[in-house]
């Protein structure tokens, strides 16, 4: 192998040779990993250098795209084909990260005499990724409710077992010698939604199961179209994808239909999410709800666009902090709509007002809030 440091230190029984300026390598758990871009522009858009690294071994083998294919007249066509031949040591596993977007449709296969590795691959964007195995799709990893993901790969399943990490937009998939794996794009969009429970009442309820039941019979749509990636505290956000069905003629249209019923769900305050809605978000679209939870209740109060006047009638009297008082608009603004960035929209707490202890609660509706502010008598 080349003289690259970065590589041979981190495979067993390399010994370096002067004379071929390289290293021979005697280790059964040597292979070339080949991927390339399945794409439409896989001949004209470059995603290198890309870089194959495992931290723990300290392995890095940077790749560069190769020559062009052809030539116009004295200069090169810049055409050449994204495909990328990698040695590796097949008992490790890697993260493969591209300096350009990374590609929707990738081929993934791996040479190698035995071994396998889970490959980690970025994406920039959120998405919806299908993994194919012999033109099979495998399904995704189980959930784990303590992670509020995915399950981890096990590498018992076999090729192409895999999982999506939401968030940080990492695809990870299992390969082992000799398969061919295929990613491929889903046509889906992306929503959240935060809601008023707790982690061990959205598990007590059925959690994943359920809330892909009944939000899919909400909208019409298969269970299996929803494709939740990620669970987690604040008091309860679930991230989830709806999926165009692979036979729809026109995907776009059809997601375009779902989007517009979801927010319908979410502005009637529907049950189909099986708590109160706090916020949701869905493609870009926003929206922001206060819960009353005055006397033990829990419902919404209402939260269209409002008056400096009408912000101070939001919450019932018996419902109102001692000292209540509105956000102090200018009077002269009866619909006003303050920059987040703005420090005259929030009350400083000054120093000689240490005793007195404040409580401010900002509920963001679009660009509209409510401060409340409650004042030690």
């Amino acid at each position: 192998m080349p003289e690259n440091p970065d590589t041979s230190s981190a495979i067993d029984n390399c010994e370096f040779v002067h004379a071929w300026k390289g290293y021979l390598c005697k280790n059964e758990y040597l292979g070339q990993l080949l991927f390339e871009s399945l794409d439409g522009d896989t001949m004209d858009r470059t995603i290198s250098p890309i870089y194959i690294t495992n931290e723990e071994y300290g392995f890095n083998n940077t790749l560069n795209s190769m020559m062009d294919h052809v030539w116009d007249g004295f200069y090169t066509g810049q055409k050449r084909l994204s495909r990328f031949p990698a040695l590796v040591r097949t008992d490790i596993d890697y993260t493969v990260t591209t300096t350009g977007t990374q590609p929707g449709n990738m081929r993934y296969l791996l040479s190698a005499d035995k071994g396998g590795m889970i490959l980690s691959v970025p994406y920039f964007n959120a998405g919806s990724y299908a993994i194919e195995v012999d033109g099979e799709v495998v399904a995704p990893t189980d959930w784990d409710e303590a992670q509020g993901s995915q399950a981890n790969l096990t590498k018992e399943v076999g090729c192409g077992e895999n999982r999506y990490i939401a968030v940080v937009n990492i695809l990870q998939f299992y390969i082992s010698p000799g398969c061919e794996v295929t990613v491929k794009p889903q046509d889906s969009i992306k929503a959240a939604v935060r809601m008023e429970w707790t982690m061990d009442e959205f598990y007590g309820s059925g959690g994943v199961t359920s809330f892909s039941d009944n939000v899919a019979a909400a909208l019409g749509i298969h269970a299996s179209q929803i494709k939740v990636v990620a669970v987690y505290e604040g008091s309860v956000v679930v991230e989830y994808n709806v999926i165009a069905d692979e036979d729809d003629p026109d995907p776009e249209a059809t997601l375009n239909a779902v989007k517009n019923n979801i927010n319908v769900l979410v502005e009637s305050k529907s049950d189909a999410f099986g708590a109160p809605i706090l916020s949701a978000v869905t493609e870009g679209s926003s929206m922001s709800f206060s819960i009353d939870t005055a006397n033990g209740g829990s419902r919404y109060t209402d939260t269209s666009y409002k008056s400096k006047g009408e912000l101070d009638d939001l919450f019932e009297a018996d419902s109102k902090p001692k000292n209540y008082e509105a956000d102090p608009y200018p009077e002269d603004k009866p619909a006003y709509k303050p920059k987040y960035s703005d420090p005259s929209n929030i009350k400083e707490k000054k120093e000689e007002d240490l005793s007195p202890i404040i409580v401010e609660e900002k509920v963001v509706i679009t660009e509209r809030r409510i401060v409340r502010r409650e004042v030690e008598a």
